[in-house]
């Protein structure tokens, strides 16, 4: 008799158990079924979100949860997918549109001491700037934006470039290169400023109105002259195009995440599924 209230207790425990267990799917079957609605309507991150809200509300629907969780990872390949073919596709045609904006650029580099080359407004060259102090404007192949003090005269040993217009002025004396050497009889002194760190100087040639004068001094002298209107053209246009190169860098960096991410995601589902696969053959 013992046996047999034993036998019927642990029956009926088993029974409950499978009831509850069953009770407890039914809910997490309803939300699964939604997340698997909104996953081929392509909303993925939607399901994802059904996804999380099927595991905290339904903790002991053990099987509903574990097909969730390859839907999810199938989600989230699709979502990887999906932002990979688009910024792929954003980056085809920036690049499309960067080839016919450098056809009004010309392109100098030197290979021998250069790693990296860089674009300057043809009115800027300095075959054609020989004998001129003026500010050259350039954006290197990565995008970054330069401006570039060239000085013709007796020697003043500057560092500092100061800009005004009005009574509005802005001014940088952090070089982040300089030279200076003699060419027939000529003092030629150079300052390099990297935008960002140019204490505003491109931006506010770009977006002041002019006219401008320019000051040079931090040495043993000075010299002011105004700004030609082509190269404050000149500015204008490098920096847009810096804009863009940056942009479209910008593009490739979340392409190559996103096709990275993609990668990733489906190599690990190729071995779930082998892991899986061998399981089922040890059973059998």
């Amino acid at each position: 008799m013992k046996i047999l209230k034993g036998l019927f207790a642990g029956f009926l425990a088993i029974t409950l158990f499978v009831s509850c267990e069953e009770k407890a799917e039914d809910p997490a079957k309803e939300l699964l079924d939604k997340a698997r609605s909104e996953f081929e309507a392509g909303r993925y991150s939607n399901t994802r979100l059904l996804i999380d809200s099927l595991s905290a509300t339904c903790p002991n629907a053990y099987k509903t949860r574990r097909e969730a969780e390859v839907l999810r990872r199938e989600a989230m390949i699709k979502e990887k997918e999906r932002d990979y073919l688009y910024y792929d596709s954003v980056c085809v045609g920036m690049e499309a549109r960067l080839k016919v904006l450098l056809s009004d650029y010309k392109f100098n580099k030197n290979d021998r001491y250069q790693d990296t080359g860089y674009y300057t407004v043809p009115s800027q060259d300095l075959s054609k700037n020989v004998n001129n102090t003026f500010l050259r404007a350039s954006v290197n192949e990565d995008g970054t934006a330069f401006l570039t003090s060239f000085y013709r005269g007796s020697k003043i040993e500057y560092n500092t470039v100061k800009i005004s217009a009005g009574e509005s002025f802005m001014l940088c004396d952090k070089p982040f290169t300089s030279n200076s050497y003699r060419s027939n009889g000529v003092q030629n002194e150079r300052c390099d400023y990297r935008y960002g760190e140019d204490g505003g100087l491109m931006d506010f040639i770009a977006f002041s109105q002019g006219p401008f004068t320019v000051e040079l001094s931090g040495g043993s002298g000075k010299h002011s002259y105004k700004l030609r209107e082509s190269d404050v053209i000149a500015v204008q246009s490098i920096l847009k195009l810096s804009n863009f190169i940056t942009e479209l860098n910008r593009m490739r960096e979340y392409r190559d995440d996103a096709h990275v991410s993609w990668r990733i995601l489906l190599k690990n589902k190729e071995i779930s599924e082998s892991n899986a696969a061998g399981s089922e053959q040890a059973t059998e």
